[in-house]
């Protein structure tokens, strides 16, 4: 079966590239937690618009997020996340220069490596799907040798109050295409149609989940990948993710309600 192949029939496909060490992207991820120590008024001066006059697009840096829009109806979302990115690189070590935020420097280290592999493998994956019939595919998001438009979300949900509450509900991604680098915990739910069946899908080390988003459905017809993640009843905690989004050089928007 194809890499396009299983797209179609399960949501993700699966590609034989090791993931990044575990123990590294694991401490990527407890020293991003400790920057949401620092006071949130400072962490909410990082942000930085990437594209000037583009609509819908979502800031660079640390954000907070409360609601999401689901069927029309805003519902409770409550998390924290970093948008990671070399042109929005600068705002976030201002930090360290601003307050002397020693943990800010140390994120920013392991950021670089984490974005540094997730360019690498991203660019083998598209290449791969271009030479399965993607015709044209990265032409649309590779410039000289990378993907200009890559970036790494941070993301810490809050813990929510009772068990198998849905910490993200269904939607596609509005990027071009996805690869979920690291969790804290399993939870990840994916499938091929909008409401319907899904199936956990385990991070492993020794592969490489990528899911098509709404950006690639359009232009190139792959079939995105409908999920949600579903918080762990033994967590004490809220539930942590790394994860790569990959847009084409020329922007696609999407509203929040088109995705969900």
């Amino acid at each position: 079966m194809t890499h396009i192949e299983q797209l179609a029939q399960q949501g993700y496909a699966e590609f034989p590239i090791p993931a990044l060490e575990y123990k590294l992207l694991q401490h990527a991820m407890y020293v991003f937690m400790q920057t949401l120590e620092i006071q949130h008024e400072n962490l909410l001066e990082t942000q930085f618009l990437q594209h000037k006059n583009l609509e819908n697009q979502t800031p660079l840096g640390y954000n907070r997020k409360e609601l999401c829009v689901v069927e029309g109806q805003q519902q409770s979302d409550p998390k924290w996340y970093c948008h990671f990115h070399p042109a929005g690189r600068s705002r976030i070590s201002d930090l360290v220069s601003a307050y002397n935020y020693n943990c800010i420097k140390e994120f920013l280290f392991y950021a670089d490596k984490v974005y540094a592999y997730a360019q690498e493998t991203s660019v083998t994956v598209l290449k791969q799907l271009e030479r399965e019939g993607a015709e044209g595919l990265c032409a649309a998001y590779i410039r000289d040798g990378i993907i200009p438009n890559l970036i790494l979300r941070f993301l810490a949900y809050d813990l929510q109050e009772h068990d198998g509450y849905f910490t993200a509900r269904g939607h596609f991604d509005k990027s071009g295409g996805t690869i979920p680098l690291f969790e804290t915990s399993s939870g990840l739910c994916i499938g091929p149609e909008k409401n319907g069946a899904t199936s956990v899908v385990e991070w492993m080390r020794t592969k490489t989940i990528f899911m098509a988003g709404l950006a690639m459905k359009e232009y190139f017809g792959l079939t995105p990948g409908w999920h949600h993640v579903q918080q762990e009843i033994q967590e004490c905690s809220g539930r942590g993710a790394i994860i790569a989004f990959i847009d084409p050089i020329e922007p696609y928007t999407v509203t929040e309600a088109e995705a969900h």
